[in-house]
């Protein structure tokens, strides 16, 4: 077009001075345009218009070449110059047979730098295509060689390449191109080439990226290569059967190997081998494979940058690429980094564990300033801290500290630019096993029912974990014992707990203990107390063993009209006593009963066991109280009181029952000032001697008592074991009767008038001598007896009957009467009530005494009747749960 053409032809216009004439000539339809351009021979140009270039001819010295020539050594086909090598000039057959001149030669496509070296600077060139395009047999080289300038002249060396194999060997680059190593790079041209580190008397190393190779046969791309043409010529020609190859392999080559003797002289012995490593591109995020790139780096962080060059596509399309990529060269390579130390596998808990991570760069150095990640998750995610190790380069410490006893994963990546970019290095991934520290005794538990209650003879179990001080459960195998002092006496010899192993930081106590009480349980561990002890473990009695239950107090001795004191003492089977709590049983639980007996027979169903039962006795229990003035102190743990007070004076035999079970053992203490238990030894072997006698005999179904004196001297009573009831009632003072006996009417008819108007009195089962059918002007039923309360009776003594005892006392005018229903009888809700002032026999005995005997139910809201000390009748009223008494 016109405009393409007058862009191409203005230069020549706009150059003063240099052209005389132009002259445009075309056709009108710009299909055909001319340029004439007119320039004088004699046209002088400026000298700073013009560039000089030196050539150097490759030329023998033999015609005359002493400057500007182009020479190299001759070398064998290994490269090797043991020995100071022949110099030859191109054209020239000046080495010997086996023998090459190290000179390039013609080439297109190659590389070169400019490579600064002992104070001078050499020509680096490699690769490139040593054949024409048009050649049917395409050559390309892989060939690294380096050019001095000295006196004028060119030397050129042809550098010996090599690798180190996985054996540790070093070989050629021919060794890994005849065996399809791919150890070093392929031949190919175009590649873009850069020099590193090449300063400050460093030689550095040359890095190479991509290129083009020849054409490789593949049928899924549609290349058969059949033409062995040119790579640049297929590219050239946009051919799909014999596309060239590109390259996306990155390499290094160390220059350190360099000597002036080499590059100067030629003499390269093998130590002057330089080696090839090549330097992984991650897959995906490296750049594509190309050729003609361009590319450079920032000497002061070592970052590669590579941007531009073509390609061809597998489907055969070339295109031009313009992407920038960088490469930190210098940082830690992931398949460079190994990691090892116990804390990658094994700690403890509460304790700092290590392990070190040891980092090469992509060139095998060390990373000075890598970029490492760990990471360590389990139950609780950890926080790791890596430092590098002063003194030592591309090593990193790594330290943490765990606190649960767990099983963790540690991960280790290296890489800078985000998560995204982190890589995970070789074997990685660890399985860390935390185990717990060793054990605390504070911090060991321990937890069950029985650890703090159980019960006499039972078998009781308690679990203890032990613990480390952050509270993880230890494996087992430690030394745990567990003892258990009474308290009471800690002089005793400690009751041991059997502990087993259970193999997980757990351990099973079993202990059975036959004393009951409180016990001072500790656990320790290899001799430490622990797991919250001591503590306190009470052990109760077991069940009630009526066969082990005694009593002592005046069993063969008391007196008519005085309270008098049995004491029963209860125990289960194991001899301790029964250890109910008075504050939660203010009765006790047990049936505690007390019988006087004018006989008795075998059958123990029965009061007496089928004798004839003394009903004149008034019965109260208690529960949980010591004697007075015994040496026991607080609570009576299973003792029961049957304070008795007998009517009737004579002998009888006394029967203490426990569940309707006669006890067999009863020590009697009437001769004692304070009535002492004779503790659980006597007991014992009384109760043995009499299951001897059981088995040995066919005694009379009677109780032996033992006496226990003051001097604490034992010994056998009559086998009949009789009570003595001694008479304690005076004969009334009848002068002191008469006096009265003339009021006596007088003030019965006001008695009578009032206790009619104000309570009434039936009292029913009540039986005297002279009973009349009216009680004071109120009638009764004609079954029911009334005491006849008139001035006849006064200063009379009546009978015991049946029911009923009436007696006067010695100071007054008024009666005294006590009322013991006998067994099966109830005591009716309309008890007559009692007005008149009542006086006392002592300052210690009651006048008015209702109880029930053995069977009797007294009915709710029945009034009970009684005297104070000081003389004034008060009325209680009993509930259900009252009803026994």
């Amino acid at each position: 077009t016109a405009g393409q053409f007058f862009r191409c032809i203005n230069p020549f216009f706009t150059s003063p001075g240099l052209f005389q004439q132009v002259a445009l000539s075309r056709n009108s339809s710009w299909s055909a345009a001319y340029l004439d351009v007119t320039m004088p021979p004699s046209q002088a140009y400026a000298a700073d218009a013009r560039f000089d270039f030196t050539k150097f001819d490759a030329i023998s010295p033999a015609n005359g070449c002493e400057t500007s020539c182009v020479g190299g050594f001759c070398v064998e086909s290994s490269g090797l110059s043991l020995s100071a090598p022949t110099k030859c000039y191109a054209g020239n057959d000046d080495c010997k047979a086996n023998y090459s001149c190290s000179i390039p030669g013609g080439r297109h496509g190659h590389s070169m730098l400019l490579f600064s070296f002992a104070g001078r600077s050499l020509i680096l060139l490699f690769g490139g295509e040593t054949t024409d395009l048009r050649s049917k047999n395409p050559k390309l080289s892989a060939e690294l060689f380096s050019a001095v300038t000295e006196a004028g002249s060119v030397s050129w060396v042809n550098l010996m390449l090599g690798f180190v194999g996985a054996d540790g060997v070093e070989r050629s680059c021919a060794y890994s191109l005849e065996n399809s190593l791919e150890l070093c790079p392929a031949p190919r041209r175009d590649a873009a080439v850069v020099l590193m580190d090449n300063s400050g008397g460093q030689n550095g190393r040359m890095l190479l990226f991509g290129g083009m190779t020849y054409c490789q046969p593949s049928a899924a791309d549609g290349r058969t290569c059949s033409a062995s043409i040119s790579p640049m010529l297929g590219y050239l020609k946009g051919s799909i059967s014999d596309a060239p190859t590109a390259l996306d392999d990155l390499w290094s080559l160390s220059l350190s190997r360099v000597t002036i003797n080499c590059v100067s002289d030629g003499l390269c012995p093998s130590s002057t081998r330089l080696l090839w490593i090549r330097i992984p591109v991650s897959t995906g995020a490296g750049p594509r494979s190309r050729w003609g790139a361009g590319i450079t780096i920032n000497p002061y962080t070592n970052e590669l940058f590579l941007t531009g060059g073509a390609t061809v596509d597998s489907a055969g399309g070339y295109s031009v690429l313009g992407e920038l990529f960088s490469y930190q060269l210098t940082d830690a390579y992931f398949k460079n980094c190994a990691a090892s130390g116990d804390g990658l596998e094994n700690a403890k808990a509460g304790q700092q564990a290590t392990f070190t991570v040891v980092c090469l760069d992509v060139f095998r150095q060390p990373a000075a300033t890598a970029s490492i990640f760990v990471s360590i998750s389990g139950p609780v995610a950890l926080s790791p801290t890596v430092t590098p190790i002063d003194g030592v380069a591309g090593s990193y410490r790594c330290v943490y500290t765990a606190g649960n006893a767990s099983t963790y994963q540690i991960t280790i990546k290296v890489g800078r630019g985000g998560s995204s970019r982190r890589q995970i290095i070789p074997s990685g991934k660890y399985v860390l096993t935390v185990l717990p520290d060793s054990t605390s005794p504070s911090s060991s538990i321990a937890a069950g029912d029985f650890l703090s209650l159980s019960t006499a003879g039972s078998v009781g179990s308690f679990t203890v974990l032990a613990k480390d001080s952050l509270g993880n459960r230890r494996p087992g195998r430690d030394d745990v014992d567990v003892l258990m002092y009474w308290i009471q006496d800690l002089s005793i010899s400690p009751i041991p707990g059997q502990v087993a192993d259970n193999g997980d930081g757990s351990y099973q106590v079993q202990y059975r203990i036959t004393m009951a009480g409180n016990y001072s349980l500790r656990i320790s561990f290899s001799g430490i107390l622990g797991a919250n002890t001591p503590m306190n473990l009470m052990v109760h009695s077991a069940a009630t063993d009526v066969t082990r239950t005694y009593g002592y107090g005046s069993v063969l001795s008391s007196a008519a009209g005085v309270t008098s004191n049995i004491y029963v003492q209860t125990r289960d089977g194991f001899g301790n006593n029964a250890l109910v709590d008075p504050s939660q049983y203010a009765l006790g639980i047990e049936q505690i009963f007390f019988e006087l007996c004018k006989s008795v027979k075998s059958d123990p169903t029965r009061a007496c066991s089928g004798g004839v039962q003394e009903l004149g006795l008034s019965v109260t229990l208690s529960y949980g109280v010591a004697p007075s003035g015994s040496s026991e102190s607080g609570i009576a743990y299973g003792l029961y009181t049957l304070s008795y007070f007998p009517f009737s004076d004579g002998t009888f035999k006394p029967l203490v029952r426990h569940n309707d079970t006669v006890v067999g053992c009863l020590f009697d203490t009437s001769l004692l000032t304070v009535a002492q238990d004779p503790g659980a030894a006597e007991a014992d072997a009384c109760i043995l001697q009499k299951q001897i006698d059981a088995v040995t005999s066919s005694s009379e179904n009677t109780v032996t008592r033992h006496l226990r004196s003051e001097s604490e001297k034992r010994s056998a009573v009559a086998a009949s074991g009789d009570m003595v009831v001694n008479a304690t009632f005076k004969d009334p003072d009848l002068k002191t009767a008469k006096n009265w006996s003339v009021l006596v009417p007088i003030l019965a008819a006001l008695v009578g008038f009032v206790v009619d108007l104000c309570f009434g009195c039936i009292i029913p089962g009540l039986k005297v001598r002279n009973a009349r059918k009216k009680c004071i002007g109120v009638e009764i039923p004609s079954e029911k007896l009334c005491e006849d309360l008139d001035s006849k009776n006064k200063g009379e003594s009546a009978p015991n009957g049946a029911n009923a005892l009436v007696f006067s006392s010695e100071i007054g005018l008024e009666r005294h009467l006590f009322y013991t229903p006998s067994r099966g009888n109830e005591l009716q809700s309309s008890i007559g009530r009692i007005s008149s002032k009542l006086q006392l026999v002592s300052a210690d005995d009651p006048v008015w005494n209702i109880r029930p005997g053995i069977g009797n139910e007294v009915a709710v809201n029945d009034p009970w009747v009684c005297a104070s000390a000081l003389g004034s009748p008060s009325i209680t009223r009993a509930g259900p749960s009252a009803a026994r008494q």
